[in-house]
C-alpha cells in the first residue's frame, strides 16, 4: 500500500472515532433528569397504576394486589347493581375483598 493512502485512513478513524465518541456529550443536554416530562405526563410511575373504582375496567382492577378476574368481576357486578362506591372501604361489601385486601392496595386505588 503507498505510503498517502495509509496515512489517509489514520485521521478518517480518528474523526469517525470522535463523532461516534462524542455524541453522547452532545446529546447529553437532551436528556437531563430532572427535566418535565412531555406531554403533561404523570411525574411518577405510581400515578399511571392509580385505579378508580368506579370507572375500571376488569384489566384495570386487575393490577391491583390480592384482585384476580373473579374479584374484579365481582367488584363489577357490585358497580352495576350500586352505581358506584362512595369510598374504598365499602369495597369490603364485595364478595371476597377485605379490610386487609384494601390496605394493601395503599394509594393505588381511589374513588372518584
Amino acid at each position: 500500500m503507498p505510503q498517502d493512502k495509509k496515512h489517509f485512513w489514520l485521521p478518517a478513524l480518528a474523526v469517525l472515532l470522535l463523532v461516534c465518541g462524542g455524541s453522547p456529550l452532545f446529546f447529553a443536554p437532551f436528556y437531563q433528569a430532572g427535566r418535565p416530562l412531555p406531554c403533561g405526563e404523570p411525574a411518577n410511575l405510581e400515578e399511571l397504576r392509580r385505579v378508580d373504582l368506579n370507572t375500571a375496567t376488569i384489566e384495570q382492577l386487575c393490577t391491583l394486589p390480592g384482585i384476580g378476574e373473579v374479584r374484579a368481576k365481582a367488584i363489577l357486578a357490585y358497580r352495576q347493581e350500586h352505581e358506584r362506591f362512595a369510598c374504598l372501604e365499602e369495597a369490603c361489601a364485595v364478595s371476597g375483598i377485605s379490610e386487609k385486601t384494601i390496605q394493601g392496595w395503599g394509594s393505588l386505588a381511589y374513588v372518584s
